[in-house]
């Protein structure tokens, strides 16, 4: 059983693969080293029964190819590369450092942050995907003038060879029905 606030822990005994849990929450932070099966199976375990996860993932994190796989299953995934925007309203200083537009849906609703921007430095997109049993709504995206840069340690953010011109999101939330009176949340945001 999770405990009744906070906890560090480290899968593993590796201090490279914390997170941290409230009863209810599960906080993924910039994870270095993959999770193993059987972490991967206790994140699971905790989720059909109703809790909720954060994964918060950088752009140069490692393959991370259990987790991205746990994830897929959610219908979600993080895009190689990261986002920059062209529009200057839409970045603080510099081309990478999204204003992201927060996205008008129920979840925003409720916090009353609509038509508000929010830093997202370094960003690696979202891309959802439908599956079935779990609905997604985006939170945050790039402008129309956004794109995302295959090489993220460039040093120039200006639009370049391999880069592509499309919309991102920044964040999303996932909602998964476990049963008629339970439903369990994923929000991943890929930013530093």
């Amino acid at each position: 059983m999770l405990c009744d606030f906070a906890k560090i822990v480290h899968f593993a005994n590796n201090p490279q693969l914390q997170c941290v849990y409230l009863q209810y929450l599960l906080i993924l932070s910039s994870p270095e080293t993959d999770y193993s099966a059987d972490e991967i199976n206790k994140i699971d375990a905790f989720l059909n029964k109703g809790g909720d996860i954060i994964i918060i993932a950088n752009t140069v994190t490692g393959e991370l190819s259990n987790l991205y796989a746990y994830m897929s299953e959610w219908g979600v995934k993080l895009e190689n590369g990261m986002a920059a925007d062209d529009d200057v309203n839409n970045f603080a200083r510099y081309k990478t450092f999204i204003l992201g537009q927060i996205q008008k849906n129920e979840i925003t609703d409720s916090m009353g942050i609509n038509d508000q921007q929010v830093v997202f430095p370094l960003a690696r997109p979202v891309v959802c995907e439908e599956r079935v049993g779990i609905n997604f709504a985006s939170l945050a995206s790039t402008g129309d003038s956004g794109y995302v840069k295959s090489n993220v340690y460039s040093s120039d953010d200006a639009f370049e060879e391999g880069d592509v011109r499309k919309k991102s999101d920044l964040a999303v939330m996932l909602k998964k029905q476990i049963n008629m009176d339970t439903d369990s949340k994923m929000f991943v945001m890929g930013t530093s």
